[in-house]
């Protein structure tokens, strides 16, 4: 349970063929894509996060546009 009360689901997202190797926790599920061809499009996130990515990505626009598909 969180702050706000309820259970927290976390989703990482990495391009990477081994996303999620080195942190494995029970609320969190690790989804193997690229951030500009994303699989979720259906506006159920409330948050989305990035760190230390956007420096490798060729696509900018459409990485960008989802991971904002992806919010509620």
């Amino acid at each position: 349970n969180h702050l706000l009360g309820g259970a927290v689901e976390i989703h990482g997202v990495d391009v990477l063929d081994d996303v999620g190797a080195e942190y494995q926790a029970e609320n969190v599920t690790y989804l193997q894509a690229d951030a500009a061809k994303m699989p979720i499009r259906s506006r159920i996130y409330d948050l989305a996060y990035s760190y230390a990515t956007f420096e490798h990505i060729v696509a900018l626009k459409e990485s960008w546009q989802g991971m904002l598909d992806c919010l509620k």
